[in-house]
């Protein structure tokens, strides 16, 4: 539809989000009482959020091995159809307990007490810390920049997002590269990464505050799989053909919003900096994805791709595997130093979580 008529696609996204989130918004239900825990509610919607998620990547491979659905009438039919798996969302009162909530009476839960708990100062030992310093919400701001675990995950969040936003970044030229310019579309690869991004977010988290709630598991034990998966992936787009790029494309999506699941919700646990700072903690460590992107996605595999260009005189453009090869090799080390990063982290705080 915006074909050639670029000025009203971007438009389009700068109001869509806006527009969207206006008419949602009038589904909101309103709980005029505080909300008895329901573990059941979170789980049917994180249900619901990944048989979403699934069902949208299933048709998009759909949509790619059937030309017809691409075409015509069909088209039209497969968008509709798209747009239709949306609609469970909007249904969120009836599975996610709004409608039918129940006024909390009593104590809360043992799980509740420990998310409770989770937001205490990073000190679990007692409430000396908290006696002592006035605040049981966690660490100021300046507290904890001065902490070398704001910086370790620093490191691990800039890292990870750097080397997911590489392979997104450059998919428009690995495309063509990987078939010698006889393919140039990656949207269908662009939107599995996109769908991929969300599960990875939605399992992350998902899993890791069941695993700690459940069998005390440190939420920073699993920042180690980003980059130990961003590592590998990296390490097989040196030898898959265009027909697999698929494969490191959907690990490569699962691996980036777990990091963006992980990494706040390890922010605000009280073994490290608690809620009190949080706004401004997390836009600190977010912004260490802007200079992760442009060192890794930019400045080294933007020059390397010119190098390689140049040296086959084709133009503006590259082709072969040779183009990114020492990309993904430099890249691929920088993901497996993070897993050392995040096994530090984890050392530093597991027994502050067992103290939980």
């Amino acid at each position: 539809y915006f074909q050639d008529r670029p000025l009203d696609f971007l438009l389009a996204q700068a109001m869509g989000p806006t527009a969207v989130a206006s008419v949602v918004c009038i589904f909101t239900n309103l709980v005029p009482h505080r909300q008895a825990p329901s573990q059941d509610h979170t789980r049917r919607a994180c249900k619901v959020a990944i048989a979403t998620a699934s069902t949208i990547v299933a048709m998009i491979f759909l949509s790619t091995f059937i030309p017809a659905l691409n075409e015509g009438e069909g088209e039209v039919a497969w968008v509709w159809l798209l747009l239709g798996t949306f609609v469970p969302f909007l249904l969120s009162p009836l599975y996610t307990g709004g409608l039918l909530s129940v006024k909390l009476e009593g104590d809360e839960d043992d799980e509740d007490h420990l998310l409770q708990r989770l937001t205490d100062p990073t000190d679990p030992g007692a409430g000396k810390s908290a006696a002592i310093s006035g605040d049981d919400d966690g660490l100021t701001f300046g507290q904890s920049m001065r902490r070398l675990d704001f910086w370790l995950l620093w490191i691990v969040f800039g890292s990870i997002c750097g080397c997911g936003l590489t392979l997104l970044h450059n998919l428009g030229q690995i495309v063509p590269a990987y078939t010698d310019g006889k393919q140039t579309s990656c949207t269908v690869f662009v939107q599995l990464f996109s769908l991929m991004n969300c599960c990875g977010r939605l399992g992350a988290g998902y899993l890791s505050q069941h695993a700690l709630s459940a069998y005390g598991v440190p939420r920073t034990l699993f920042l180690m799989l980003p980059g130990l998966l961003l590592g590998c992936d990296f390490i097989l787009m040196n030898f898959i053909t265009i027909d697999m790029l698929w494969v490191p494309v959907v690990i490569g999506g699962l691996a980036f919003g777990m990091n963006w699941a992980l990494v706040p919700s390890i922010l605000c646990d009280g073994p490290f900096f608690g809620t009190r700072a949080f706004a401004s903690n997390y836009n600190v460590i977010t912004l260490s994805s802007v200079f992760g992107d442009f060192l890794l996605s930019t400045a080294l595999s933007g020059r390397l791709y010119d190098y390689e260009r140049r040296k086959q005189n084709n133009g503006t453009e590259c082709y072969g595997k040779v183009c990114f090869r020492q990309t993904f090799n430099i890249v691929s080390g920088v993901a497996f130093f993070t897993c050392f990063v995040s096994l530090a982290l984890y050392l530093r705080s597991r027994r502050k979580y067992k103290e939980l």
